[in-house]
């Protein structure tokens, strides 16, 4: 059955003046083409709605029980209109947002969270993968957004550089090193050290062996593990010395302190953001513009990494 809205509309206000002039100025008609339009609204529906009397026009029984269903379908179409409005403007939606475990360390969980107290209408939906695995998922169709760490290792795709993350040293508590303010890397000579496996971030681990090697020290790489979580949690087992990023030192952990490193070629963590080439979701562009936006304030005032001191 094809009933249109707009008789539908003429019903409902009919319904309530009681009188074919008054409801075809209301919906701006002519009353002609009003009358036949609730005649065809009648044919349609195989009952009468109305019944003409005297200077007055009244609901019969069938058209004041079918009135409440139309009413609820003009609410709906209302409703649709405005969600639709909402979705062309950006301001309503799902997008699919991947992170990497270690930032979420970082500023990006404070990012999410500004971003949906400004757009309260577009649901983030988030999940965790590895760098390697976001740009699969982007490349899938799978993930809409991805924050992850440069450089990309399956060709270019559309990337937003984010503000990054400089790295400190994690050490056992009792370590000798751990009564100094900084420690310069040329200090770790001989020491037992941890690192995040080449596998999973081939660029850092790259940087980190350039750094001690620059301060003439050929790492002792005696630990290799899958993720900073593992490189705090062996130092607090006293197992050597590792490298994490700076807001990892505000999460606290029992049997190890955080220190900053000397020098030049102490390397830092990358962070950008990657989406879909071709994005069709009107939110994806809000998004995208509110994440520049709100990184280039807080890397302005400095607040773009870790919460406090180290």
């Amino acid at each position: 059955m094809d009933i249109d809205l707009r008789s539908l509309r003429c019903f409902t206000v009919l319904a309530e003046t009681r009188s074919f002039s008054r409801s075809a100025e209301r919906v701006s008609l002519a009353q002609p083409t009003f009358s036949q339009r609730i005649a065809r609204l009648e044919d349609l529906l195989g009952f009468a709605l109305f019944e003409r009397r005297p200077g007055d026009t009244v609901l019969t029984p069938a058209g004041a029980e079918f009135l409440p269903h139309a009413e609820a379908l003009l609410r709906q179409a209302e409703d649709l209109g405005q969600t639709a409005q909402r979705i062309a403007a950006g301001d309503d939606g799902v997008l699919r947002v991947g992170y990497t475990p270690v930032s979420f360390y970082s500023f990006v969980p404070r990012l999410i969270r500004a971003f949906e107290a400004a757009h309260p209408g577009v649901r983030l939906r988030l999940s965790e993968h590895l760098s390697d695995g976001i740009e699969v998922e982007i490349r899938a169709g799978r993930l809409d957004f991805g924050v992850l760490h440069p450089p990309l290792q399956r060709g270019a795709r559309p990337m937003l550089a984010l503000p990054g993350e400089t790295f400190v040293a994690v050490l056992p508590e009792g370590h000798p090193l751990a009564q100094r303010d900084v420690i310069d890397p040329a200090e770790l000579a001989g020491e037992s050290l941890i690192f995040t496996g080449r596998s999973i971030g081939p660029a850092i681990f790259d940087r980190l062996v350039h750094m001690l090697r620059t301060a003439n020290v050929e790492p002792m790489i005696d630990h290799e593990v899958s993720n900073s979580i593992a490189v705090i949690g062996l130092a607090s087992a006293g197992r050597g010395i590792g490298f994490v990023i700076r807001s990892m030192a505000f999460a606290g952990r029992p049997g190890v302190c955080f220190r900053p490193l000397a020098g030049e070629n102490v390397p830092e963590l990358p962070f950008a953001l990657s989406w879909q080439d071709r994005m069709h979701h009107p939110a994806a562009e809000k998004f995208r513009s509110f994440v520049a936006a709100w990184c280039g304030k807080n890397a302005a005032s400095g607040t773009g990494g870790g919460t406090g001191g180290s």
